[in-house]
């Protein structure tokens, strides 16, 4: 007698190092996207900026929306006047 395993398709499993965009974010957060860049603004919510895009890791969010301190960080993507 052999037993079948349910396979789940690798395309519908959520990928885990995807950064999380301004609705991710808000819908996350349960605020609206408004919300959430105005705190990017002020600088309370942890963030990523990508050009003129704002991205998110999940696990940062997570961590604020526990009230942990979140640590900052400074991804440079190009030096400055290049």
């Amino acid at each position: 007698m052999t037993t079948e395993q349910a396979t789940v398709p690798a395309t519908m499993l959520p990928d885990p190092e995807r950064l999380w965009c301004v609705p991710d974010a808000a819908a996350f957060l349960n605020v609206s996207r408004s919300w959430v860049r105005l705190h990017v603004r002020l600088g309370d919510l942890p963030h990523v900026r990508i050009g003129g895009l704002l991205r998110f890791w999940p696990e940062q969010i997570r961590s604020y929306a526990r009230g942990e301190a979140v640590p900052r960080t400074v991804v440079p993507l190009r030096p400055r006047g290049a």
